[in-house]
């Protein structure tokens, strides 16, 4: 059985999530890309329990996020993580929010 290159899932916008203008926030947003990056390596099988059994780790080093908007509090979004092709010593991933008007944000 192949392991899904592409993960997806679905969210909310939760209070904590938001800024003062109850809208997703800035830095609210990078944390969601990395906790759905652990959660799509721990299915790829290099996830954070794994890599520290082996004495190895993984970490993100510069993400760059373009928003084209940013929802308000309780909105339902998506989220979708797919890994770029490795090098031998780094490798890039991308991230998408979406909800049903588009595209919310890009990493």
């Amino acid at each position: 059985m192949a392991l899904p290159n592409k993960y997806k899932a679905d969210m909310t916008v939760l209070p904590s999530n938001c800024d003062f203008e109850c809208r997703l926030g800035l830095y609210d947003t990078f944390r969601i890309f990395m906790d759905i990056a652990n959660t799509h390596a721990g299915i790829l099988g290099v996830g954070q329990s794994t890599l520290m059994d082996r004495n190895l780790f993984w970490l993100t080093v510069k993400t760059r996020i373009r928003f084209f908007r940013r929802p308000l509090m309780n909105a339902s979004m998506q989220i979708e993580t797919w890994p770029v092709r490795p090098g031998s010593l780094r490798s890039d991933r991308c991230y998408r929010l979406l909800d049903a008007e588009g595209p919310i944000a890009e990493g």
